[in-house]
């Protein structure tokens, strides 16, 4: 009974609050002001009314000062404010664009001039904050209107805005790690995407996150805030757009295709394509100064033509791999929020959004299968979150959040390309597999609930607060049992002679439903040790608890081994956080930033399905030649059968990262600052699987001393081990154990600099950074690409060394210009440029030159046939005759982009302006897509020799190393657009 009445005196606290008074909440979604009002000679003046009024709504917060002439309000939405302070006898005076964060609060001080009724004139004036508002150099930054709205845009959602900042790749991967350690929050809650398997994250996460619904936006790394549980990997934190007092209207639309599109990846016709866009939103205040409520849709339909796929199909393939396509995308999405000031000025919303898509199968970045048959991808994700801040007394003030989210992600296969009846087929000599990936159908669910609630107190220099999150997903992925199979051939005569590879599966299919509950508790105190000078400290608790049931047990390989299985039912580890800020003479000028810290990040759930489906109810089907069947799997006495294994490697843990930075931020003069910022970070335990069915090497090696395992076969130009002659126990294939040895080191230094006045806003970036790991393949996604070879290089494992995601120069600037001319037309422009990406050099897909199985993991070694020149052309480090290359010794060609904008008004509809806008994109083409890698290639012609010890692969120079199989880039166009009210 008294639990009961403990939890309805919590609730009526979490709606209505006590009226208690606002205090500088440290809060992660919401902002507040500190300010105090004074006269000529510096005394405070009391009672004074000040009212700040949000630029992008209207909306508007009052208050009066203290008799110290102090102001605070709290809970602010973020963005940028002007605040009016008047007082009877005074003067009004206006300073605009005082800008409101999430964190730590905006200080102003407003001077007042006496003056005798009646007062006819407002001193207005600028913020004078100086460095403090936009960067917090090595730990984040905010993303104005100027990012939001003004720059010309490729994609609509939260998610496009990462190319504005120059620790990030267009693929969301940041600061060096894959993708999925990328995260989104809305209004301090994450939001996270169902991901199909395959791919290292999911570009589709934002779909539901539209630019429109959102005010501002953050991307942070490293805040020393201990609410930020992500910490590890890099956030994109949204803060969504709440109504104001004026009712608003506004509306976009615009238009790409035809002749408005050009590539140089093109020979010959360009399918016509057609690409529009539109949405619209509106702002009601229901009640003044109480309720406001924003809602919002838009939609795209989108087209992008793309080269052939082949040159030339091959006999049984279909025409359509020889011609040009369209790939389409459509997309509708929808949002609304409602915000509600309570009495005592605490305040509640609750916002929603959802999204409706069907494009490309962009889910699985580096799917084998998606270069050569781009599949259809379907998803839904709907999301409502609510958040509530309420004073429970003088010093102290509650603030929870809660969301419930659902997410699908379903592969369809790819019947745009020949349809799904065309089997996966890997050809040695084409350098790309072609079909439809064998892995699908598939779809993935995910649902979850998210509650967190945190308490600050106000304890004068001391703000202190604790609480905790506690996150709910629940996946159920369904998945096929790769019946159909793919096929690898040396060459087009290997389909007409049967001779080549075959992998497929059959049994009960590849489904699983778990939950992986995480809970997080936190505690932190942010010090004022003096004027100017802040100290943070915190704990973080993370306990992540993982199925049940016998998820870690393999019964088949227990009774091959006798070793048993452990069992995992938790994971558990203590963050820390310690940041300080200091305010150089306390004025804004000069500040410098520092922030450390531990963190742990969830297991990634796509593993934990893998292990749970490894328990032998699956099985493998493979065959070796007698492959005359294609495009039917074969079958009979040469398909050997054995069953799929996965289970836990000998420990299991989260991902583990420790993190520093410190950063510097001096103003020149008004409106501009320039920003330095060192970074270090290395994130241990991160999973990579292991082969434990994998025979010791055979004692055999190639002419060039690669260890060979099993006994290899050759067949045209595919060279794979004969099946079960790699195996130690030739009843199962492989035995994958998923092990937490994976490590990632990262170190940058950014310089960047920004300028924001009424005609000119600019910034720029430049980032150069290392990166190293042992995470062999992380970027294309396939387990066959994960495994490590255990080759040695120099005396030092092979696998450790620059990373997949090592970019070492990035830099990034965009400009923005208010013109005199045309109605105060604007023109507007980005650039952004990167080092190119690093790769391996090796051998076609399909080729497995050591027999271990794996077919996208063999490094080429030195003193193979001469191939001094076409390793000059990238940049490759040489390796040592009988030595393997580095891991990515040689790197792409650098990729950069323009993009301009020019907006025009042109009439005025009901008192909202009406902008015709001509965007001009990717004006610097850059070559971007799937590259050859294969320094060497088998000759189809010769066989293989076999003397002694030694196994000779008569191998050839690869003319086309480096080049690109399949080009990605967007091509060239122009986009017309119309927009009425309001800022898109």
């Amino acid at each position: 009974m008294r639990s009961k009445r403990a939890w309805r005196l919590l609730g009526v606290l979490f709606v209505f609050g006590t009226g208690g008074a606002p205090l500088a909440a440290q809060s992660i979604s919401g902002g507040a002001v500190e300010g105090r009002i004074i006269d000529a000679l510096g005394d405070p003046i009391f009672d004074a009314e000040v009212t700040l009024i949000a630029q992008s709504s209207g909306a508007q917060y009052r208050t009066v000062s203290s008799r110290g002439g102090d102001v605070l309000i709290s809970a602010l939405p973020p963005g940028d404010y002007d605040v009016r302070a008047e007082a009877i006898g005074y003067r009004p005076r206006l300073v605009r664009g005082v800008p409101v964060r999430p964190g730590s609060p905006s200080r102003f001080t407003v001077l007042l001039e006496p003056e005798a009724p009646p007062v006819t004139r407002v001193d207005t004036v600028a913020f004078a904050g100086g460095a403090a508002g936009w960067i917090r150099p090595g730990t984040g930054r905010w993303l104005s209107r100027f990012e939001l709205n003004d720059l010309p845009d490729h994609g609509r959602t939260l998610a496009d805005l990462t190319r504005f900042s120059s620790r990030f790749s267009d693929d969301l991967q940041g600061e060096g790690l894959p993708t999925r350690f990328t995260r989104f929050y809305v209004d301090g809650v994450p939001v996270e995407g169902a991901r199909l398997p395959g791919g290292s994250g999911d570009p589709l996460a934002a779909l539901m996150l539209p630019r429109s619904a959102f005010t501002g936006a953050e991307i942070i790394s490293g805040d020393p805030d201990v609410e930020w549980v992500d910490w590890g990997g890099t956030i994109v934190s949204g803060l969504t757009r709440a109504g104001g007092d004026r009712g608003e209207a506004e509306a976009f639309g615009d238009y790409t295709g035809g002749p408005l599109w050009t590539s140089s990846a093109f020979e010959g016709d360009v399918p016509s394509s057609r690409s529009i866009r539109g949405g619209g939103v509106v702002s009601l205040p229901i009640v003044p100064d109480t309720t406001h409520l924003v809602v919002g849709v838009e939609g795209w339909s989108l087209e992008t033509p793309r080269p052939a796929v082949l040159g030339t199909p091959f006999a049984g393939a279909p025409a359509e791999l020889g011609q040009p396509y369209l790939e389409p995308f459509e997309a509708v999405t929808a949002f609304g929020r409602l915000d509600w000031t309570l009495r005592g000025g605490n305040r509640f919303h609750i916002r929603a959004n959802a999204a409706s898509l069907l494009g490309p199968d962009g889910a699985g970045i580096g799917t084998p299968f998606a270069p050569g048959a781009p599949g259809a991808t379907e998803g839904q994700d709907a999301s409502v979150g609510a958040g509530v801040y309420a004073g429970v007394g003088r010093n102290l003030a509650l603030e929870a959040r809660l969301s419930l989210e659902t997410s699908t992600r379903t592969g369809l296969g790819s019947p745009g390309l020949g349809g799904a009846d065309f089997p996966a087929t890997t050809l040695a000599t084409v350098g790309l597999p072609i079909g439809t990936d064998p892995a699908l159908p598939s779809e993935v669910v995910r649902t979850a609930v998210t509650l967190a609630p945190t308490l600050h107190y106000d304890r004068g220099a001391h703000q202190i607060k604790g609480g905790g999150r506690l996150v709910v997903p629940r996946y159920t992925y369904t998945g096929t049992t790769d019946a159909a199979g793919r096929f690898v051939f040396g060459g087009t005569d290997g389909i007409l002679s049967g001779e080549g590879a075959w992998f497929g599966a059959d049994g009960d299919a590849a489904t699983s439903e778990f939950t992986m509950l995480r809970l997080v508790g936190y505690i932190q105190d942010r010090w004022t040790v003096a004027p100017g000078l802040a100290v943070t400290l915190g704990l973080q608790s993370t306990t992540e608890y993982l199925p049940e049931s016998t998820w870690n047990t393999s019964l088949v390989w227990d009774s091959l081994t006798a070793m048993g299985s452990d069992s995992v039912s938790r994971l558990s580890g203590l963050g820390t956080r310690f940041g300080f800020e200091w305010d150089v003479g306390a004025q804004g000028t000069t500040v410098l930033r520092g922030a450390a810290g531990l963190s742990f990040a969830p297991l990634d759930p796509y593993d934990v399905h893998q292990l749970l489906v490894g328990d032998g109810r699956v099985s493998v089907r493979q065959a070796f030649n007698g492959l005359d069947t294609w495009p039917d799997a074969p079958s009979g006495s040469n398909v050997f059968t054995t069953p799929r294994v996965a289970l836990l490697g000998p420990s299991l843990e989260m991902p583990r990262t420790a993190r520093g930075s410190v950063g510097l931020s001096r103003t020149l003069g008004a409106g501009t600052a320039v920003h330095l910022a060192g970074v270090f970070r290395r994130t241990e335990h991160l999973q990579r699987w292991a082969d434990l069915n994998l025979a010791l090497p055979s004692g055999t090696t190639d002419q060039l001393g690669r260890p060979i395992y099993g006994t290899l076969g050759k067949s045209g130009a595919l060279v794979r081990s004969r099946l079960t002659l790699n195996r130690r126990f030739p009843g199962v294939e492989r035995a994958l154990a998923l092990n937490t040895d994976g490590w990632s080191l990262y170190s940058a230094g950014t310089v960047a600099i920004d300028r924001h006045s009424p005609r000119t806003d600019f910034f720029a970036s430049y980032t150069y950074s290392q990166t190293e790991d042992n995470l062999v393949g992380a970027r294309l996604g396939s387990v066959d690409a994960t495994l490590d070879p255990g080759l040695m290089s120099g005396g030092d494992p092979w696998a450790e060394g620059r990373s997949d995601f090592d970019v070492p120069h990035r830099f990034v600037a965009g400009l923005g210009l208010r013109l005199p001319v045309l109605a105060g037309a604007t023109v507007a422009a980005t650039y952004r440029f990167r080092s190119g990406d690093p790769f391996t050099p090796g051998f076609r897909p399909g080729v497995d030159p050591n027999g271990d199985g794996a077919d996208r993991n063999d490094p080429a070694f030195g003193g193979g046939p001469d191939a001094a020149a076409l390793l000059s052309e990238y940049t490759c480090e040489a390796a040592p005759s009988g030595q393997p290359f580095a891991r990515n010794a040689c790197r792409g060609p650098s990729q950069q982009g323009l993009d301009l904008r020019l907006r025009v008004t042109v009439f005025q509809l009901g008192g909202r302006a009406a902008e015709l806008t001509f965007d001009a994109l990717n004006l610097i083409e850059s070559e971007s897509g799937l590259r050859d890698t294969a320094l060497h290639l088998v000759d189809p012609d010769a066989s293989l020799v076999r003397a002694g010890t030694e196994t000779v692969i008569p191998l050839l120079a690869n003319p086309d190393f480096g080049t690109l199989l399949v080009r990605h880039d967007p091509g060239r166009f122009f986009r017309i657009g119309l927009r009425i009210g309001g800022s898109r």
